[in-house]
């Protein structure tokens, strides 16, 4: 009896262990026909290129390109310059919100140089002459001589003839009554004769300086204020227009520039 019960045992094993392999068997044979079927329909990844019909697929990668805002014959390190591409941001070329208006020979480049450090100002890199000589033109050819900026950034431009130009004040402020304007003024004396000095060095024939300011030529006599050198010194003549047109507050008046830059600097900031 001890025996027999033995026997079916083994056989109860015999045939578990049967089974079992049969399952194994059917399970791997059913796993590796979906694993074929989900292979069919997905992409093979190639070393070599993919081509279809003889036009390379296009291959996608991630990158960010920075592209500058300047024109090819300018240079800037400051990094508000760039742009990000992917972002969206596009650069347009605006009208001046502010101008450097005068006075010639009073510093108005060096003031234009300090100002466009500053990350969020671009300048005009030459005088435009809009507002006295190319107004016929139009603001749309002016606009096409600013720099492209971004929001949030300021355009300003600079031309010293613009102080003394009758016209020019009604003008700016049509274009816009919010004008900025900027006047570098210096000693009427040392400006008049740089203003001579810079003219002499082009006509060598000019009479001397003495011979030019004084009625006469003679020294010591009547200064001659209808010489434009000298006239040009005589600010209050040509303020008084601006102020027709423009408050007071909206004038920025920098002086001995050369001398403290620095202190020319902070103040035009505030």
């Amino acid at each position: 009896m001890i025996a027999m019960d033995f026997s079916i045992s083994r056989k109860t094993i015999f045939a578990l262990i049967t089974l079992a392999a049969i399952s194994f068997y059917i399970t791997y044979l059913f796993s590796s026909c979906i694993a074929s079927n989900m292979s069919k329909g997905m992409p093979k990844w190639r070393h070599n290129p993919v081509v279809a019909n003889e036009i390379p697929l296009i291959q996608y990668s991630t990158s960010v390109r920075v592209v500058s805002l300047l024109e090819s014959n300018e240079t800037d390190i400051s990094p508000k310059y760039r742009l990000f591409r992917e972002q969206g941001l596009h650069p347009v070329r605006q009208l001046p919100s502010a101008l450097v208006i005068g006075v010639k020979k009073g510093g108005t480049r060096a003031l234009l140089e300090f100002i466009r450090i500053h990350p969020d100002v671009r300048a005009a890199g030459s005088e435009v002459h809009f507002f006295d000589k190319n107004y016929h033109r139009g603001f749309q050819w002016y606009r096409s001589h600013m720099p492209p900026t971004l929001e949030g950034q300021l355009t300003i431009e600079k031309t010293p003839s613009y102080f003394i130009t009758k016209e020019a004040p009604r003008r700016v402020q049509m274009m816009n009554p919010s004008t900025k304007l900027l006047v570098v003024v210096r000693d009427p004396v040392t400006r008049a004769i740089s203003d001579y000095t810079q003219a002499a060095s082009k006509k060598p024939e000019m009479k001397t300086f003495e011979e030019m300011v004084f009625i006469n030529g003679t020294v010591g006599s009547i200064v001659d204020t209808s010489w434009g050198p000298v006239k040009l010194g005589l600010y209050y003549k040509y303020l008084t227009r601006w102020l027709k047109f423009f408050p007071l507050s909206q004038l920025l008046f920098i002086s001995d520039l050369k001398k403290t830059p620095i202190k020319v600097e902070t103040s035009a900031n505030n």
